[in-house]
């Protein structure tokens, strides 16, 4: 892991700048890429611990100077997507994980800070949908899986509730590859290389913890030993996939797969991140007629006629969001209980067009109401949703 050092001095500085004023900001990622509203400049976005964003703008050449020294610094290319290095602020070392989505976008994550954590509720749950998640992880045992593509707020709100109910009673261990966080009053064990999963769940599971968190699914892993463990525990999986069907086909093609998992899961949240509406030039209107008549085709919506009458949101773009009329991120969040019906399909391996249609049925919120609702609050927008889906 290498520390900063440059052989251009301007360029170093204006780096050493951006990253001083994201700790400044206790900044949990930061983000470089070109504006998507003037391609002569370069947006950098620090997203803050209760998912708001400060942005500002670099010319086109700071930019592509300042991405290309991050790119050595971390050791980029193009067959190395991510890397690390080493920043000193306040006589402190901070280590970076740099990862590039584009050949011209860099997200960069402070893996060693100490930002705070947005309460669970500040996220964007809808009341209910909090409850629920809430009464589920307080049970005591059964599997929540919390799932969603890459970069998609799948740690921040796992670490969000677990903060949220962590308590003197209450014995909370962590298995991670690499902790994002330091969570007080909690147990994270930072797994090492090639450990064995499964020896060392038999180990934590000495310990008698209340809950149990695994940051990703190893291939590896015995569900028989999980399914125990979700008997007089708490289990919270973590799973990269872009759909709870996915997620559910990836417990089924493992090696040591064991059927009677499936009644031990209690909940599937599958989540997304959109861009935030600005506060500052937010306006309303009503949705114009090409826009309705594109949601009736993308959507196969049956009748428009209730989307005319709402109000809906865009920022308009000013200085305090880089002229994107955008700032920070939304969670949008699908809750899925596990029913008696879907958990009997898996355990007899239905076709996946059975239970796809059982998890339609099953959904105690799904993706595309949550991403109205939150627009037609003002959350985010329209053109978002459209994106999303």
């Amino acid at each position: 892991m290498s520390a900063i050092s440059l052989t251009n001095p301007a360029v170093e500085r204006i780096l050493r700048h951006l990253l001083a004023y994201g700790q400044s900001l206790s900044a949990n990622l930061l983000v470089i890429e070109p504006s998507p509203e003037d391609n002569s400049q370069y947006l950098v976005s620090y997203r803050l611990p209760d998912n708001s964003q400060s942005n500002f703008l670099l010319p086109t050449n700071l930019g592509q100077a300042v991405l290309t020294a991050l790119k050595e610094q971390s050791k980029i290319n193009n067959r190395q997507r991510e890397g690390q290095f080493t920043f000193i602020y306040e006589d402190q070392p901070v280590y970076y994980q740099v990862t590039a989505l584009a050949h011209a976008k860099l997200v960069l994550q402070p893996i060693n800070s100490q930002p705070l954590i947005a309460p669970a509720h500040s996220l964007g749950w809808e009341t209910p949908d909090f409850e629920l998640l809430k009464q589920t992880v307080m049970s005591g045992q059964g599997l929540v899986i919390f799932l969603g593509p890459r970069l998609s707020g799948k740690t921040s709100s796992i670490y969000s509730i677990l903060n949220t109910i962590k308590s003197p009673q209450l014995n909370i261990t962590t298995i991670e590859d690499q902790p994002k966080l330091r969570l007080s009053d909690i147990n994270q064990i930072q797994r090492q290389y090639k450990v064995d999963i499964n020896q060392l769940l038999r180990s934590v599971a000495t310990t008698d913890p209340d809950i149990i968190y695994l940051n990703h699914l190893d291939s590896d892993l015995d569900l028989s030993l999980l399914t125990d463990l979700t008997s007089s525990k708490l289990v919270i999986l973590r799973l990269q996939a872009d759909s709870l069907l996915s997620a559910l086909q990836q417990l089924s093609s493992l090696a040591n797969y064991d059927a009677a998992i499936w009644p031990r899961i209690k909940l599937l949240v599958n989540q997304r991140l959109v861009k935030k509406n600005c506060a500052h030039c937010l306006v309303k209107g009503k949705l114009d007629y090409y826009t309705l008549d594109d949601l009736h085709n993308q959507f196969e919506l049956d009748d428009t006629r209730a989307l005319r009458q709402l109000d809906f949101y865009q920022g308009q773009g000013c200085l305090n969001c880089g002229h994107s009329g955008y700032a920070g991120q939304q969670a949008l969040f699908e809750l899925l209980p596990m029913s008696e019906d879907l958990a009997t399909a898996l355990t007899q391996n239905n076709h996946k067009t059975k239970l796809q249609d059982l998890i339609s049925q099953s959904l105690a919120t799904s993706l595309f109401e949550d991403a109205f609702l939150k627009a037609a609050k003002g959350q985010t927008s329209i053109s978002q949703i459209q994106a999303l889906f």
